[in-house]
């Protein structure tokens, strides 16, 4: 992946009415063949810009392809991850803001997607100003970050009916960090609560609430999801027969695999590799 990323290690905060928005980082990343992306969330919140190329962004189980100048706005504790066309692949603008959260005033839910072709143009040239400071690193460059940060959340403002929130920035637990993490590590195994919870030291209830909590998924949630991204990479990558798919990544048994991937991704595992193939 060629991707630079800039932390801020300097408070950048904006002015924007009462916001506690704080960047985190500014990062361009542009996929050249080498991504496998996990299902993964943040405690924080992320604003895409798409560049170029195109792909899907599947968040909480839902899938939203995504196309130059498309922004995508991810909440605090969304489950995500990003999925690059062969023929097209992505490249993005990426900043991380911690202590906000973007509402709907409509119905109360996030959009995810923004579809933005005239005022792209102008919210591109604010983070391209906000990645050069962050590289240069100039005396007041955290300040100044933090300005053109406010810049692009009041362009962002007038192009839709969202309005912008404080958000928790509660620490992750470590008990629940570890336990993602083995998930991770794990996923292909035959896991139940059960084997989650001796796997953290904690009963079984302890596990289950302190994981949503922390996260806003089940533990046995997230291992279904992370199984279901690992077999997406799978379909599209391999010529492997989807039995042995299913039973690569985890799963009891095919009927299983098949409700599972399609309840999150919409599709049934073999159609979702012949839509792979076809883009």
């Amino acid at each position: 992946m060629g991707s630079q990323r800039y932390d801020l290690t300097e408070s950048a905060r904006t002015a924007l009415g009462s916001s506690s928005a704080k960047l985190l980082y500014a990062a361009v990343a542009k996929d050249e063949g080498d991504w496998h992306s996990i299902i993964h969330s943040h405690n924080f919140a992320e604003l895409f810009l798409i560049l170029g190329g195109r792909g899907s962004f599947f968040v909480n189980g839902m899938e939203y392809p995504v196309s130059p100048n498309d922004l995508v706005i991810l909440n605090p504790h969304a489950e995500h991850t990003e999925i690059s066309s062969d023929h097209a692949p992505l490249e993005y603008m990426v900043l991380g803001v911690r202590g906000i959260r973007f509402v709907n005033e409509e119905d109360g839910k996030m959009p995810f997607i923004i579809q933005m072709p005239q005022a792209a143009e102008r919210i591109r040239r604010y983070v391209e100003l906000l990645l050069t400071e962050a590289r240069r690193k100039h005396p007041g460059y955290g300040a100044i970050c933090g300005n053109l940060l406010n810049v692009i959340l009041l362009h962002i403002l007038g192009i839709r009916n969202v309005d912008i929130a404080p958000a928790a920035t509660e620490r992750i637990r470590p008990e629940c960090a570890a336990l993602k993490s083995y998930i991770d590590d794990n996923f292909s195994q035959p896991l139940t609560l059960e084997d989650l919870a001796k796997a953290a030291h904690q009963n079984k209830y302890y596990v289950a609430h302190g994981f949503k909590k922390t996260f806003g998924i089940s533990p046995m949630r997230y291992l279904a999801r992370r199984r279901v991204e690992e077999a997406g990479f799978l379909l599209r990558e391999t010529d492997y027969p989807i039995a042995r798919i299913s039973s690569m990544v985890g799963f009891s048994s095919m009927s299983v695999f098949s409700q599972t991937f399609k309840r999150i991704t919409n599709h049934s595992p073999n159609a979702y590799r012949k839509l792979s193939k076809q883009q």
